[in-house]
């Protein structure tokens, strides 16, 4: 989870992480649950890493014609940049 990554960052001193919130080889079509950011948050407070990025999912494809893929790919994306605002992260 997002907690240990940050413990993994911290003991290996970087300051700066990017990770997947979610699998990247599948569709993010639900939020992340309310909570889900709490033990992150509770650790960031006492972390040297000052940056956090997620790494977008690789099936978003915003130009892509099959309407469908284009609904999912928004959706996924949503969900990541939603997650990201939540643990006052720095981008998708």
């Amino acid at each position: 989870g997002l907690g240990e990554a940050l413990k993994r960052a911290d003991s290996l001193g970087i300051t700066a992480m990017q990770v997947h919130a979610s699998a990247p080889q599948a569709w993010n079509r639900q939020p992340f649950k309310c909570g889900c950011e709490d033990v992150f948050l509770e650790l960031r407070e006492k972390s040297n890493v000052g940056a956090v990025f997620f790494h977008g999912i690789y099936l978003i494809n915003l130009a892509t014609p099959d309407p469908e893929k284009q609904h999912l790919a928004k959706l996924s994306l949503i969900h990541s940049l939603d997650l990201m605002h939540r643990i006052r992260g720095d981008g998708v």
